[in-house]
């Protein structure tokens, strides 16, 4: 007997029940007004289940986002990221799960999550000279309904790129088994064994098979990965398809506009005049001779601009930093990243460029060495002060290098010994550091005044 039935069979054992009060005529009236009543009721879930479904369809990221969120919630609370789709989390206003979760709930936004980890080796006896990993987990929206599948890309300038292969490519196999257990049985923790055939060995999944298990699989597997026989080249097939005429005229069309696109960067890099360039070269050079004691070399070079490596010397010999309910941190050295752009010297958008060196080992130990996550999070925030207050000291110089007095140029080392001498200031707040810098222009300003009356 279906649900839909029942309310009309009430009626009619009611008529014969043989109840003297009975009324026939009425009787009738009523099963036959209750048979339509539950007609409709018959017709009624079969339109709402379909606009359940169509509303299903539509909402199926907010039914898949909260699984999702779950997941990615259960692997921050465990494994701090360090940013959120390229948002410091420092600089995130509200908590990393509150921003997360307002990210998978925005229907507008079917872009990937994507955190970035700086993973310690767990294995005390990790064989190699590596303090941390540092890789971006992509995790797409649909996870885990349907395909793609989360990845990483590993971040280390240290490590190989045909090493930085292997590890990415046994993250996929570890994203595969987890998948595989749990299609093969929910909540399974013990890490089936595979069926794929595309799985070189077995792999065993370390707790439960979601993200979190994921990246603590990846941690056990790390050195087996880092001991495989270094990838040299990434086989590339080709799918070949069959394209109709628009398809052909749609591929015509974007091959222009990479071709425009192409000659507009071709013409603002001829744009960089050719006077400033020879400048800029000039000064690059006089840094260079400058700085050679300092570990000083070359890290990228390209149309754009000229990366360099060096390690900064403090005054005093060293510089400390001392964090609340932690251990004083003490640098003897601080080594950076500078860019010199080549519009260097012609374009107020073109500054100098400072960051701290992350893939120095100086600097990596120097993080592991703070006692918890609070701390490292702490040093993280004066890290980025440190880059933003160093972008607001070389845009201001910037509208003196590039300005028509030349006499007033500031060189690339005089900036350098500037940010050095006054670390403390630049690592501080941005209001504390702006207020302090504007003040310092005033009174530098006045002191020159004096000087030139003197004269």
């Amino acid at each position: 007997m279906s649900e839909g039935n029942t309310p009309a069979e009430k009626p009619a054992s009611h008529g014969s029940s043989g109840n003297k009060h009975r009324r026939p005529r009425h009787g009738r009236n009523k099963q036959k007004k209750n048979g339509k009543d539950s007609n409709d009721s018959n017709r009624g879930p079969n339109r709402n289940s379909k606009n359940r479904s169509r509303k299903n369809k539509k909402n199926n990221k907010n039914g898949n986002g909260r699984q999702l969120f779950l997941e990615i919630k259960k692997l921050t609370n465990e494994i701090k990221p360090i940013t959120v789709n390229g948002k410091v989390v420092e600089d995130i206003s509200e908590s990393v799960n509150d921003h997360i979760h307002s990210l998978i709930e925005d229907k507008a936004n079917e872009e990937s999550i994507y955190l970035t980890f700086m993973i310690q080796p767990s294995d005390p006896d990790f064989p190699y000279d590596l303090d941390f990993l540092n890789v971006s987990l992509e995790i797409p929206q649909t996870y885990p309904k349907r395909a793609p599948s989360p990845t990483i890309t590993v971040l280390n300038d240290e490590i190989p790129k045909g090493f930085s292969a292997n590890i990415e490519i046994g993250f996929r196999q570890i994203v595969a088994t987890v998948l595989h257990n749990r299609s093969a049985g929910k909540g399974s923790k013990k890490g089936n064994e595979s069926n794929s055939d595309k799985q070189e060995e077995e792999i065993k999944v370390v707790g439960g098979n979601d993200l979190l298990g994921m990246m603590k699989t990846l941690d056990k597997y790390l050195e087996k990965f880092l001991s495989m026989k270094r990838r040299e080249t990434v086989k590339i097939v080709k799918v070949i398809k069959k394209y109709d005429e628009d398809a052909k005229a749609q591929e015509l069309e974007k091959k222009r506009r990479l071709g425009e696109k192409k000659r507009k960067k071709q013409l603002e890099a001829q744009a960089v005049d050719e006077e400033s360039l020879k400048k800029r070269n000039e000064e690059v050079e006089k840094f260079k001779q400058r700085l050679q004691d300092s570990n000083l070399r070359i890290f990228k070079d390209n149309s754009k601009a000229t990366v360099f490596k060096l390690d900064l010397a403090f005054q005093e010999e060293s510089f400390s930093i001392e964090i609340e309910n932690s251990k004083e941190i003490t640098y003897d050295k601080l080594p950076v990243k500078l860019t010199v752009p080549k519009a260097y010297l012609s374009s107020l958008k073109k500054p100098l460029k400072l960051e701290l060196d992350m893939s120095s080992q100086y600097n990596l130990k120097m993080m592991s060495s703070l006692e918890d996550q609070n701390s490292q999070v702490i040093f993280g925030k004066l890290i980025n002060n440190m880059a933003a207050n160093f972008d607001y000291m070389a845009s201001d110089v910037a509208k003196i290098n590039c300005g028509d007095n030349t006499n007033e140029l500031r060189s690339i080392t005089s900036q350098l010994n500037e940010f050095i001498e006054n670390i403390q200031k630049f690592i501080g707040m941005r209001a504390d550091f702006v207020k302090w810098y504007e003040d310092r222009k005033i009174l530098n300003k006045k002191l020159l005044v004096e000087q030139q009356t003197d004269r």
